[in-house]
Parts: structure tokens; sequence; C-alpha cells
């Protein structure tokens, strides 16, 4: 296990992350582009809360237990999908932070 700015992060094949520890663990899995544009639009007619970025936009979607949001970067065209027990403003944090990343190694 890596940490990050004192933040467990767990790297998995393909880009899935996990962050955190204990229960204030949330995931993040790149979606293949085709799928990631259908995530944002389900959870968009779900009665998502559309988000906008400097660089991209999303969409959540939370109950008390789980929170979700998609964001696609405009920077590398990427679609995320960020998935937890969390509040949901841990995961517009990190969203923020995904549409402003570049990318790269």
């Amino acid at each position: 296990m890596q940490f990050e700015n004192g933040v467990a992060v767990l790297q998995y094949g393909n880009g899935l992350g996990q962050y955190g520890t204990g229960l204030a663990q949330f995931l993040v899995l790149p979606l293949p582009r085709r799928s990631g544009f259908d995530v944002i639009n389900r959870i968009t007619r779900a009665n998502g809360i559309p988000l906008s970025y400097r660089a991209g936009r999303g969409v959540q979607i939370s109950t008390p237990l789980l929170s979700v949001l998609a964001v696609h970067t405009d920077l590398t065209e990427r679609t995320y999908l960020l998935v937890g027990l969390v509040q949901p403003a841990l995961l517009r944090q990190a969203a923020i932070d995904l549409a402003a990343y570049p990318g790269g190694p």
C-alpha cells in the first residue's frame, strides 16, 4: 500500500484505484469512452446532480449509504466512475482533481 498526502492508495491494473482506508474508501474506475458517456447519461436520467468543472463535466447521485459520481475530463478525454461509502463532497473534490489532471506518468 502506498500513501499520497497521507491517504492510502492502492493501484490495480488498468488504472483502477482505491483511495482512503476503512469505511472512508472510494474507488476510481476509468471507463471506456462509449461506456463513460452512457454512464453519465444514465446517472443524469436517474435525477443525478449535474456538475461542471474548469476542464470537464460530471454528474453525481447519492443515497445515505452510497455516493456515485461520473466525471469526464476534457484534458485527457477520459471518463471516470467514482464510487464509495463516503460523503458526496469527497467524491466531488476527487473529481475536481481528476478533471484537472493532464495525464501521463
